[in-house]
């Protein structure tokens, strides 16, 4: 059924080959937001925004895009003091 709808709107489905072939790429984009979720909740403080948000960006934004933002930005390697929780 999902074949004959995609099909139907003139977009092709990719073949069970290249579903394969993406699969290292799916893994490594999943332990990129794994990683930064579980960097964030042991973080004892961030910077610029509440952890919450820097956990929707993470998960939300899309992927890698969200969590390559959060380590850029959001990660606190100098130890500053907590301004968000």
């Amino acid at each position: 059924m999902f074949t004959a709808v995609v099909l139907s709107m003139g977009l092709s489905v990719p073949s069970g080959n290249t579903l394969l072939a993406l699969l290292p790429l799916l893994a490594l984009i999943a332990g990129l937001v794994i990683y930064c979720l579980i960097d964030l909740i042991r973080a004892p403080a961030v910077l610029y925004l509440p952890k919450l948000v820097w956990a929707v960006i993470i998960i939300f934004v899309s992927a890698p895009i969200g969590p390559l933002i959060y380590l850029v930005l959001g990660r606190d390697r100098h130890g500053r003091e907590p301004s968000y929780q």
